[in-house]
């Protein structure tokens, strides 16, 4: 699109106004924000001069434009191709965030939803807070007679696989995000989004720009970019 980006780094709420100063002077346009924690307070600062987009995950319902993976629709998805595979026993295995993003709760929300539309299946949530702790995990997989797991990542896949079980003989497995290959196998799963929700903020700045979209918005617009299923 012709524009220059650069790439700066806030460690503090306190280090923002110097910074904003600091890119007025130079002349920037534009600022993307990446995540920003629950405690970060935009209302404090002055953003008049810039046209502002925040990317990716969101914890707190800011003054910008947001563009984000949809992850509801992307968990609920990813669980239905498992039940169109043949899986009836479900486990969702999710890593908990600490403290727990809106993510966390939209996954186990998707999982409720799949079970209430789904009478004869059953999904089981299984959440990590930290390493996961293999032998527990497949404990509980073979406790609920789990046939069909959706990881959170491959780290559940290599757990499944170092407890001695195989994939798909004895159970099958999907993930949330999909790598190329591990261990030289295609795993069935979602694809990363991070650089299709890039493109997407790119053009959406480009517009902000052109039509002097500058500042905080009353009515900031949620952009949701849903996952693309691969199968392996």
């Amino acid at each position: 699109l012709g524009y220059r980006t650069e790439e700066f780094t806030a460690h503090r709420v306190s280090d923002f106004p110097r910074l904003l100063r600091q890119l007025y002077s130079r002349g920037f346009e534009g600022i993307f924000f990446s995540p920003v924690g629950k405690t970060f307070d935009a209302s404090k600062l002055n953003w008049s001069p810039f046209c502002v987009l925040s990317c990716g995950r969101i914890d707190q319902a800011g003054p910008f434009h947001t563009v984000r993976t949809e992850v509801f629709e992307s968990t609920r998805l990813a669980l239905e191709k498992v039940r169109q595979a043949g899986g009836r026993r479900i486990c969702l295995a999710l890593h908990e965030h600490t403290p727990p993003l809106l993510d966390d709760f939209a996954r186990q929300g998707a999982a409720l939803f799949f079970n209430s539309h789904s009478k004869k299946l059953s999904c089981r949530i299984y959440n990590s807070k930290g390493p996961i702790n293999e032998v527990d995990f497949v404990g509980f997989l073979k406790r609920w007679e789990i046939d069909s797991v959706v990881g959170f990542s491959v780290a559940h896949y290599c757990a499944i696989i170092n407890q001695g079980l195989s994939v798909p003989e004895d159970i099958r497995f999907a993930t949330l995000h999909r790598d190329e290959t591990v261990w030289g196998r295609h795993i069935s799963g979602l694809l990363p989004l991070e650089f299709r929700c890039g493109t997407i903020a790119a053009n959406r700045m480009d517009t902000m720009i052109r039509h002097h979209d500058k500042g905080t918005s009353p009515h900031p617009e949620q952009i949701t970019v849903s996952g693309e299923w691969v199968p392996g």
